[in-house]
């Protein structure tokens, strides 16, 4: 769940402050932009405690990210809780 909203700029571009136990919480910003094929998304999250938790967020935004994609580009959509294992699995390695 989202924290306190820290930037706004409907509809481009949505900041909010992520809470988290292991530290004084991330920043997580969304741009979306306009293009001829559909919008391009950039996700942003700042402000990780560790190296650790930074491949634990990348594989999870990861995850949700294609699942957005199975969604919007009518696909069958992946189902996270399989997904997200073999993406942390990658990430562990880089």
């Amino acid at each position: 769940m989202c924290g306190a909203t820290v930037e706004f700029d409907p509809p481009n571009e949505p900041a909010c402050k992520w809470p988290h136990d292991k530290g004084p919480g991330t920043v997580v910003t969304v741009k979306l932009t306009a293009m001829a094929s559909g919008t391009l998304l950039k996700l942003t999250y700042a402000r990780l405690a560790s190296e650790e938790f930074r491949k634990g967020v990348c594989a999870g935004w990861h995850a949700h990210l294609e699942l957005l994609l199975d969604l919007t580009s009518q696909q069958p959509a992946r189902d996270f809780r399989r997904h997200y294992p073999s993406l942390e699995a990658e990430y562990d390695k880089s």
